[in-house]
């Protein structure tokens, strides 16, 4: 899982890639580690058998929801509850609240209507993000340069959206591997450089 050590006095900043890593593809060790992150973050210490079993999990998973929502303003990213296992209790999403604790704020990502659990949310809190155009793709790398003043030639543009196109497969993930192959085709590169 990623990092998630940054919370202040305010707000708790809690984020999941799943199906990173082994654990964050197991939604009872997912759920495991949002507990635990939630509890380091109250400064309290976790009861109970460790590991917890599943139903446990569900019970303690709302419990420290909303006991972190009295205290601090929560946003939690799930990004990719697609990558669960179709074999997964977690993939029924029985564990994330249809009606969130105050000041509690959920970003999830997945695939449409996978996991198929995720038509029991309002319509009006599911938001589609609709395929990319490439000329988009080719707008926004120019906005960049021009805010960086920097420049590529058109084939340098062409390689930056080929790379980011062949890392990603969503995409979410294609925004952000084009904003790293920007970054990296314009890190400490003058207009009088030649490449290696």
């Amino acid at each position: 899982s990623f990092p998630t050590r940054r919370s202040s006095d305010l707000f708790a900043l809690i984020y999941r890639k799943i199906g990173a890593t082994p654990s964050s593809s197991d939604g009872r060790l997912l759920l495991d580690g949002l507990c635990e992150e939630m509890a380091r973050i109250l400064g309290q210490a976790r009861t109970g058998n460790l590991p917890p079993a599943y139903n446990n999990l569900l019970v303690e998973f709302a419990e420290l929801l909303r006991m972190l929502s009295n205290k601090k303003t929560i946003v939690m990213f799930l990004d990719g509850l697609s990558e669960l296992p179709d074999t997964d209790h977690a993939r029924r999403l029985s564990w994330l609240p249809t009606k969130l604790p105050e000041r509690t704020y959920v970003v999830a990502s997945c695939c449409p209507n996978n996991p198929a659990a995720i038509i029991k949310y309002p319509k009006t809190n599911i938001k589609e993000i609709k395929t990319v155009e490439e000329a988009e793709y080719t707008q926004l790398l120019q906005h960049w340069l021009e805010n960086y003043k920097q420049g590529l030639q058109p084939e340098q543009m062409d390689d930056v959206i080929k790379t980011a196109n062949d890392i990603s497969s969503d995409v979410a993930g294609l925004k952000a591997h084009l904003r790293l192959a920007f970054d990296e085709a314009t890190n400490n590169v003058t207009s009088f450089s030649f490449p290696d």
